[in-house]
C-alpha cells in the first residue's frame, strides 16, 4: 500500500510552487515511510509538469500505530512550511487507514486515488467478465482512457450500469465485481486525474513507490535480521542523512555527550 500528501504554495511573485508531503507504507517492507517533496513551477513552454526539488523523509517500524505514524509525517509537513501551503494534495491507493489520517491530520485536502491502483482494479473486473484476454482488453481499454481524460463519472456509471444489467436479466454479478463497482463508488471524487495534472499534480504515488524500494534495499538485504528497536535506530539515522538534518543531529549528540567524554583528571603528583 502507497500513500502520499502533497501542499502547494505560490510564491511572492505569483508563480505557484508546490510542497508534496509523501506518507505511506508498503506491504512486506519493514517499516512505514514517507516523503515530502518541494515541487518547482511548471514551464509554460513544456508538459504541465512540476520537478521535484527536494524530498524529506518520514520512517517508524512496521507494526506502529497508523495514528502515530501521521502525527510523525504531520509534523514533519509542518516543520518544513505546510502551515503556509496553497494547497494538501494526497494521492493513495485507496487503503481505508490511509484516509483517516487524511481526515485526522490533513482535513480540507485535494485528495486522489493513484491512477496505476484504480487502472488495476478495473482490469480486475475486465477479467472477471471476460476470462478471454483479447475481450477483457476490448472492454477495459475505453474505460481508462475515459479515467485518465476527463470521463471518470462516465466510467463510474459504467460499472453501476453492470449491476442493473444483471437485476434486469436476474442474473448475479460476482463477489469480485461487486467489491469492485462499491471500490469506485467510494473513490469516486478521488478520480479527477484530467484536473489534477492540469494543476501540476502527479497522477501516481511514484516517489513514495521509490521510496520504498529504496529502504527495502537497505533493511531487507540477504542475511540480514534486525531487532526492533535496533531497526528503528538505523531508521532513524537514514531519514536524518536523507533529510540534511546529520550536522544538526552530530552536534546535538556531541554537546550531550561531552560531560561524559572529558578526559578524566589526572591524579596530583607531589614531589618525594
Amino acid at each position: 500500500m502507497h500513500a502520499s500528501a502533497g501542499a502547494a504554495r505560490g510564491s511572492s511573485q505569483g508563480t505557484q510552487r508546490s510542497e508534496v508531503l509523501q506518507p505511506g507504507s508498503h506491504d512486506g517492507c519493514v517499516e512505514r515511510t514517507g516523503a515530502r517533496s518541494r515541487l518547482g513551477p511548471t514551464d509554460p513552454a513544456t508538459r504541465p509538469r512540476r520537478e521535484i526539488l527536494e524530498k524529506f523523509w518520514v520512517a517508524i517500524p512496521s507494526g506502529t500505530k497508523p495514528e502515530e505514524f501521521g502525527r510523525q509525517v504531520h509534523a514533519e509537513a509542518l516543520r518544513r512550511g505546510m502551515a503556509q501551503a496553497r494547497y494538501v494534495f494526497v494521492v493513495s491507493d485507496g487503503a481505508l487507514w490511509i484516509w483517516n489520517i487524511v481526515e485526522d491530520r490533513f482535513v480540507g485536502a485535494i485528495q486522489e486515488l493513484d491512477f496505476y491502483h484504480a487502472s488495476e482494479h478495473l482490469w480486475d473486473v475486465a477479467r472477471d467478465l471476460y476470462p478471454e484476454p483479447t475481450q477483457a482488453r476490448q472492454w477495459v481499454e475505453p474505460l481508462l482512457h475515459q479515467l485518465r481524460h476527463g470521463q471518470e463519472e462516465q466510467v463510474v456509471k459504467s460499472l453501476e450500469a453492470l449491476s442493473e444489467e444483471a437485476r434486469k436479466f436476474e442474473r448475479l454479478l460476482g463477489d469480485l465485481v461487486q467489491r469492485e463497482i462499491q471500490y469506485f463508488q467510494t473513490n469516486r471524487d478521488r478520480l479527477h486525474y484530467q484536473d489534477n495534472t492540469a494543476k501540476g499534480f502527479p497522477a501516481g504515488s511514484g516517489a513514495v513507490e521509490s521510496l520504498c524500494s529504496q529502504l527495502e534495499d537497505r533493511f531487507k538485504r540477504t542475511g540480514q535480521f534486525w531487532k526492533s528497536q535496533s531497526r528503528g535506530c538505523l531508521q532513524a539515522l537514514k531519514v536524518a542523512r536523507q533529510n540534511g538534518d546529520w550536522a544538526e543531529l552530530c552536534s546535538s549528540t556531541s554537546a550531550d555527550a561531552a560531560p561524559s567524554l572529558s578526559p578524566a583528571r589526572s591524579p596530583k603528583l607531589t614531589p618525594n
